[in-house]
């Protein structure tokens, strides 16, 4: 018997052979079925826009059914083992759902959206979400790591949307800034793994939540840091010094309103839409092994760092910040050959990681502050922003001198990886 697979059903492997022209060379018996091939392609419009394009069936091959899986955005059919498939035979367009145990019912398009018969089955389970195109889940291992890291920085940033959206509390700035930086090392480090499209529309979304974050991140740096400075001056300072405070803290209220309306557009909505699906894989094959991708970043910090020479500019620090950092989350994707050194690259890349965090932080806490004293008209508030940014670059040359030890040791750990 000849078949393509919509119309047999859930049919066993040992009972199927998925290629024709292998089945036209064996004999065959009473309960082999020969399944056609098909493509799979996008047939129906959505009024959500879609971040992936499938595959196109190719024009003009005759019997091809295009096959396209809905799903909630949190993914509740697949979640619960159901499978929802829209089914396009040509003249004939289908609407096909298989139960967990395998019972398929089967609806004609009869308008816009899901079949009312297939809508009635599945209201308990998706509670009227909305359905949308979703891509089908990779088998590969290695993309499947992927989408667990993936999963946990999209958990990150809804559960400190609300905290950022207050605003009293830095840490949740910080934590969603953390999880969108990280988003994009992942998608970086993985990128012969996954599609260049998909990944690159994610990527330019964290981009765009870390450039609307950067000035609040920033000032509620200063205004931590600040704060215990102040406390320190002399007490006839301490007056100039709260005025100073509540400058800032109104220019970070103005930040905030920026932030905010960054977390509300449509497009970082669209992005956190994608998070949730499953990644879309690319056409590399064989793709490479993530461990293998996250010793290659080691390396070429090393190569990186040894052009730099002994007195790298503020730049440059600021730049090989960035690259640690990528180091760090490729180590946590991907691990290196053993857990045992994946553990200590990790511990060291972190170590460099918060000293290069804590130079630049002196760095833009003495540039804003000179600005501040230069711009005051208060003396008073001038005079104390003048010796709060004197202490930052105290500070600053200080850390400078401490990065050679700390570079020595993640060195030392990617001489190993050769």
């Amino acid at each position: 018997m000849r078949a393509s697979t919509e119309d047999l059903g859930p049919v066993s492997p040992e009972l199927a052979l998925v290629d024709p022209p292998l089945a036209a060379a064996v004999r065959l018996t009473p309960d082999a079925v020969v399944v056609a091939q098909t493509e799979r392609r996008p047939t129906v419009e959505s009024n959500v826009v879609e971040p992936w394009k499938l595959p196109k069936a190719q024009s003009g091959e005759r019997g091809t059914t295009t096959t396209v899986r809905y799903d909630t955005r949190d993914l509740l059919l697949e979640r619960h083992g159901l499978t929802l498939e829209l089914r396009d035979r040509g003249a004939a367009r289908t609407w096909c759902l298989t139960a967990a145990r395998g019972e398929n019912v089967e609806a004609a398009e009869d308008g816009p959206g899901i079949p009312r018969k297939l809508e009635a089955l599945l209201r308990s389970v998706i509670h009227g979400d909305e359905l949308v195109q979703v891509p089908v889940r990779s088998s590969d291992p290695e993309i499947r790591r992927l989408e667990k890291r993936v999963a946990q920085q999209h958990h990150s940033l809804l559960r400190y949307d609300v905290g950022t959206r207050i605003g009293s509390d830095p840490e949740s700035l910080h934590q969603l800034r953390v999880a969108a930086r990280r988003l994009r090392a992942f998608l970086g480090v993985a990128r012969d793994l996954v599609d260049s499209e998909w990944a690159g529309e994610i990527k330019e979304g964290m981009r765009d939540l870390g450039r609307a974050s950067n000035d609040a991140r920033d000032l509620d740096i200063l205004l931590g840091n600040l704060r215990d400075e102040i406390r320190s001056l002399d007490v006839r300072d301490q007056t100039a010094g709260a005025a100073l405070i509540d400058r800032l803290e109104e220019d970070r209220r103005e930040l905030q309103l920026a932030l905010v309306a960054a977390l509300d557009s449509g497009a970082y909505q669209r992005v956190l839409d994608q998070l949730a699906l499953p990644a879309v894989p690319g056409s590399t094959t064989p793709a490479p092994k993530l461990d293998v991708l996250a010793a290659r970043e080691l390396r070429r910090l090393v190569v990186r760092v040894r052009r730099l020479g002994k007195r790298p500019a503020e730049d440059e620090l600021h730049a090989l910040r960035i690259k640690v950092k990528r180091v760090r989350y490729a180590t946590e994707l991907g691990g290196a050959p053993s857990k045992k050194q994946t553990a200590r690259v990790i511990v060291a890349a972190t170590r460099m990681q918060d000293i290069l965090g804590a130079h630049q932080d002196a760095v833009v806490t003495e540039e804003r502050l000179r600005s501040l004293a230069h711009g005051l008209d208060e003396t008073g508030i001038s005079f104390v922003a003048g010796r709060l940014a004197e202490r930052e670059r105290v500070k600053r040359d200080d850390i400078h001198d401490r990065l050679p030890a700390s570079w020595k040791e993640l060195r030392k750990l990617a001489s190993k990886l050769d």
